[in-house]
């Protein structure tokens, strides 16, 4: 069972296997986080050396499109570099919540939101920006490595990325996904492209 655990963890870490996972733009998939989230908890809580905490709010339950295997690799890479910018006591937070925007543009459109908090240290500004910028090579070091497959794996299945950090106090990443009617009908397509807002820089916060 551990030899299962050990190899199943590298294989999702795997940088390597991006490229299979990525190159799909759309899928007929359709996975529930919440569901995939309870089923590979016991291997989150190995990875973190710590009982995750999870948090379903109203309507989490909707499901999205996006393979199993690609929400399982974000799931481990984000919840990996969250226990390692923690101190082994402070917590590590899985939220999944709907947010919907019920203005006339957005057509009464509904979003699945995951997000990843940890109580670290946080980020400088220029390391953010790194991190959020696609045309530049991941910055050295496994935590680096893991975001940009993050990053690629949501772009690919038709996500939206934001990275915010308040130095001191910790970093959330939020990734959101149309729910799966949306997605076959083309909306937040446009959605698809990173974003990168400076906010109070001099106090060493970012919001992407």
């Amino acid at each position: 069972m551990s030899g299962r655990s050990r190899k199943l963890i590298e294989r999702l870490l795997n940088p390597n296997l991006q490229s299979r996972t990525i190159g799909i733009e759309r899928t007929q998939e359709r996975v529930v986080v919440p569901e995939v989230i309870d089923q590979c908890r016991g291997l989150l809580d190995k990875i973190a050396r710590r009982a995750v905490r999870v948090q379903y709010e109203p309507g989490a339950q909707m499901p999205v499109a996006v393979t199993r295997e690609a929400l399982e690799r974000i799931l481990v890479n984000l919840t990996k570099n969250a226990a390692e910018a923690s101190g082994r006591e402070a917590p590590v937070l899985l939220r999944v919540s709907c947010l919907r925007d019920n203005s006339k543009a957005a057509a009464n459109s509904e979003r699945i939101v995951l997000t990843v908090e940890d109580k670290g240290c946080g980020m400088s500004v220029g390391a953010l920006k790194v991190l959020m910028a696609a045309k530049q090579a991941a910055p050295a070091g496994p935590r680096g490595i893991g975001f940009r497959v993050v990053r690629e794996l949501v772009s690919a299945s038709g996500g939206q990325l934001r990275l915010k950090s308040d130095s001191g106090s910790g970093t959330s990443v939020e990734i959101a996904w149309a729910v799966a009617a949306e997605v076959e009908q083309g909306v937040f397509e446009e959605q698809r492209q990173l974003k990168l807002i400076g906010r109070n820089a001099s106090l060493g916060r970012l919001s992407c």
